[in-house]
């Protein structure tokens, strides 16, 4: 129960692992200017990350910028609009490998929809089927983009965590104060990995992070904007299950 939703967040980048040289890794990472040093996380830092995740609810939504790296070394970056209320957000993606046919994605907590333009323009060349966007389960143990979305929906929360059990927790710590998209920010490590940066004057998140190390590449999730984010799901007739064209569908399916 202790600091679960950080923990899911956690157990969604652990899979993101891949091994690669840690001076190669840093350059996934933004560059940022120190303005000053930190140290042991204090009581007003403990309390400004037990109340992030419920805060961004509060919220209701954000538009977002992902970047992650896949663990065959390949990139990918989503952009949009996360309805952190309404369980369901929007992202153009560009992705390189396997994914990099896929343009878009809309989703809510029970589907992915995916828009392929060269697959969909096949089905419509062979099968004479005009559809949009292709529809699947969400398979996070399998599939990065999913991950990316899953890790985008837990850093909402309807509860404040204990913010004395993250300052007792192993590894936490400010690294002090610094300048992200001209604003500035104090960034707390949570553990022993992950970084949220909070705005100083605010505290509300502007960037979370897992930063590059010997095994595993750099996880990156700013916050550009926020506010209530309207997400509609393309009509049912413009879609079609993945399932349904199995034998065309890039990736295994359940």
């Amino acid at each position: 129960e202790i600091m679960k939703r950080h923990t899911v967040i956690a157990a969604f980048l652990a899979v993101l692992a891949l091994p690669a040289l840690a001076a190669e890794q840093s350059k996934a990472l933004p560059r940022i200017r120190v303005l000053a040093t930190g140290g042991t996380i204090a009581g007003a830092q403990a309390s400004g990350l037990a109340a992030v995740l419920f805060d961004n609810l509060e919220s209701q939504g954000a538009q977002f910028s992902v970047s992650a790296r896949t663990a065959e070394g390949d990139t990918m970056t989503l952009t949009g609009e996360v309805d952190w209320v309404g369980h369901a957000g929007r992202a153009d993606v560009v992705a390189t490998g396997a994914e990099g046919d896929l343009v878009e994605i809309v989703w809510n907590d029970d589907v992915i929809l995916e828009r392929r333009p060269d697959l969909l323009a096949r089905l419509l060349d062979d099968d004479g089927l005009a559809v949009d966007y292709l529809a699947r389960t969400p398979a996070p143990a399998t599939r990065t983009v999913d991950r990316l979305v899953a890790v985008l929906a837990a850093l909402a929360g309807d509860t404040r965590d204990n913010p004395l059990l993250i300052a007792q927790t192993a590894g936490s710590a400010s690294f002090g104060i610094a300048a992200v998209f001209g604003r500035e920010a104090e960034v707390l490590r949570y553990g022993a990995e992950n970084r949220y940066w909070l705005d100083v004057g605010s505290g509300e998140l502007l960037r979370f992070e897992q930063p590059p190390s010997i095994d595993r590449d750099a996880f990156v999730v700013d916050l550009i904007a926020r506010g209530p984010q309207v997400v509609d799901l393309p009509p049912v007739d413009r879609t079609v299950a993945a399932t349904d064209i199995r034998d065309r569908y890039p990736f295994g399916l359940p």
